[in-house]
């Protein structure tokens, strides 16, 4: 029987890539660490949902939207430079 049309044949390469893709995820279930991901997804949405409180509370006490962007983007910067300093700097050596 052929297959169908449009149907394309997957290499071996990719079929084992693909068994160690669920290999991997076997094991994380095994391990009890599927947890992780949909935690850390709702910790960025409430952290989220409490900038965006703040900023509006921020706001409607006088602060300037121009300064609480300044000051948002310089914490943005203070935060992230580290982790960007230290994974380039790995990633040329």
């Amino acid at each position: 029987m052929a297959p169908p049309v449009g149907a394309r044949s997957i290499g071996m390469e990719e079929a084992a890539a693909i068994d160690e893709a669920a290999e991997r995820k076997q094991a994380a279930a095994a391990a009890g660490l599927m947890w992780k991901v949909p935690a850390a997804m709702v910790l960025v949405q409430l952290t989220i949902t409490g900038l965006i409180m703040l900023s509006k509370v921020v706001i409607s006490r006088g602060m300037s939207i121009f300064a609480l962007h300044a000051y948002r983007s310089a914490f943005g910067t203070t935060c992230i430079l580290p982790f960007a300093v230290f994974y380039e700097r790995c990633a040329f050596q």
